[in-house]
């Protein structure tokens, strides 16, 4: 159910640390499927100083805070919660009819005997119908500044800094949900992570702040711009360390891009013609190592490497 990841001195014996399995999942609509609704509350601030001398540029801060209550959310159990439900039920005696497994094997047979379980053949599919789940909250601030600079002997100057901070993502359990958190508590089961519930902030793929920031240079047809974007760390719940048992930590990124641009005269054969290059990803980071399909988690990293470009532009 988990993946146990330990430092990996060579290639030959990484099988020794883990491993890996594809699954089919079979998902299906509900007709008793409720609508969706929220509740919203949000409140700004803005700062721009009257007293700034128009000589030191124009500054605005903001400062957001927002707070989402959803109820009703349309979702999934989960395929490896619909296992992990399997493995609690057969505790009982009993099993999960959404995780449709093969005929036992002799092997299997013979394995479990010596064990003292039930036989367990191979998965075949998880099937899980999209349901209501119960009311999921959400809040965080937003923080914003912008700064421009004009008119100065080296040209004009922009600057915008952008960071968000999750303060809250809590998503109420469901009866299902509960009995496993409660049957983790007692140690019915063990070795196993119910995932989706209760406090996802810093879990996979939802880190706790997000921050980005550009500078923009102007000086006659020059333009130049820097882009940096950063996303904190957050923990893997579906891999751990060998040694610790600890959730895998996915680590932070930084990434940055460069751009410069230059526009020819106006009146002249190439009036209105636009000549830029760039690199995205400049220092070439690789996404930090994640358990998921293809190694990284795509929903907030990317594995595109340093790229080069170069665009001409010409209105008509």
């Amino acid at each position: 159910m988990q993946l146990a990841i330990g430092a990996i001195p060579t290639l030959t014996t990484s099988n020794d640390y883990c491993t890996s399995e594809d699954r089919i999942e079979k998902r299906s609509g509900n007709t008793d499927l409720k609508a969706e609704t929220s509740e919203n509350l949000s409140l700004g601030l803005v700062f721009e100083p009257e007293l700034w001398s128009d000589r030191f540029g124009d500054l605005t801060l903001t400062v957001d805070y927002w707070k989402i209550r959803q109820e009703d959310l349309v979702g999934i159990f989960g395929g490896t919660n619909q296992l992990i439900r399997d493995y609690y039920l057969r505790q009982m005696g009993s099993s999960n009819p959404n995780v449709v497994r093969d005929t036992p094997n002799a092997q299997q047979i013979a394995d479990a005997a010596a064990a003292g379980l039930a036989p367990v053949g191979d998965l075949l599919y998880i099937t899980d119908e999209y349901m209501n789940l119960q009311p999921r909250e959400s809040e965080g601030l937003d923080f914003r500044l912008f700064y421009t600079l004009r008119d100065t002997p080296v040209g004009d100057w922009r600057l915008s800094l952008n960071a968000s901070q999750k303060l809250k993502l809590y998503q109420e359990a469901s009866e299902q949900h509960q009995i496993l958190l409660d049957a983790l508590a007692d140690g019915t089961i063990a070795g196993v992570t119910v995932g989706g519930v209760e406090d996802l902030i810093g879990q996979n793929g939802r880190p706790e702040w997000k921050f980005t920031a550009s500078l923009t240079w102007d000086l006659g047809q020059w333009t130049s711009g820097w882009y940096t974007s950063y996303v904190s760390d957050f923990v893997d719940t579906s891999a751990t360390y060998v040694d610790t048992d600890d959730y895998w930590v996915v680590d932070e990124w930084l990434t940055h891009n460069l751009y410069v641009q230059y526009e020819f005269d106006k009146g002249g054969p190439l009036d209105g013609a636009r000549v830029r290059i760039g690199a995205r990803n400049l220092f070439d980071e690789d996404p930090p190592l994640a358990d998921d399909r293809f190694g990284y988690n795509g929903s907030v990293h990317s594995n595109r490497g340093r790229w080069w470009y170069a665009s001409i532009r010409k209105s008509f």
